[in-house]
């Protein structure tokens, strides 16, 4: 029996990644100005460059496609600025092509804002990708710790499907009572369907707070 995250989980779960247009290297020429470009477009946020291709190895593509499904990654990717990108960094005057340079070019690139720390997986099998090394590269980007509020994002997911079921089901209570009217019961749902929009309003704040990391480039926000 497969598990599946209900609505809210699953809009939490969402990669935002933007496909800067060809033109947006226009004038950028060493991978230095890229990364400088890159951090000005993310408002400071450390980069997540994820080269999509039909080209990987079998086993590559496996681990590739279980790493952006992953819930974690998903997660944290919001503490990132997500950019698309295609086979073009793989030539040599590309500003990117040092991230992508080799006989196995990488999948997913990590960059720091300043671009001093840098993370490349899934290159070959063994470029596996992992949380201690993000976690690194976050802490080297944000105040707060990561890893911390990555677990409580991760708890709020089976609250958001508590909550998202419970809600679900009164619905389906409420339309039932609504066909032989019963003002007492539909009273009494419309109760718990007001308390669960309470519980969610709450545990959106508390993601909003767990989210708030704080970047190092800046005194206040993140």
């Amino acid at each position: 029996m497969t598990f599946s995250r209900l609505q809210t989980s699953q809009s939490r779960l969402q990669i935002l990644w933007e496909r800067a247009p060809d033109e947006s290297f226009a004038g950028v020429v060493t991978l230095a100005d890229a990364i400088e470009f890159m951090a000005r477009r993310s408002g400071g946020k450390p980069v997540l460059i994820n080269r999509e291709t039909e080209q990987r190895d079998a086993k590559v593509a496996k681990l590739y496609q279980e790493a952006l499904a992953s819930e974690r990654f998903s997660l944290a990717s919001r503490w990132f600025h997500c950019v698309k990108v295609g086979d073009e960094v793989l030539d040599e005057q590309h500003p990117l092509h040092q991230l992508f340079a080799g006989r196995n070019p990488s999948a997913l690139v990590m960059l720091s804002p300043d671009g001093k720390k840098q993370l490349s997986f899934l290159g070959t099998t063994q470029q596996l990708v992992k949380w201690t090394p993000i976690a690194s590269l976050l802490e080297a980007s944000y105040k707060k710790d990561p890893t911390t509020a990555v677990k409580g994002l991760e708890k709020l997911l089976c609250t958001f499907d508590m909550i998202d079921g419970k809600q679900t089901e009164l619905n389906a209570q409420l339309e039932r009572a609504q066909k032989k009217p019963d003002e007492n019961k539909i009273a009494a749902i419309k109760q718990k369907l007001a308390d669960g929009g309470q519980a969610l309003e709450q545990a959106f704040a508390e993601e909003e707070e767990l989210r708030k990391l704080v970047l190092r480039s800046e005194s206040t926000g993140g």
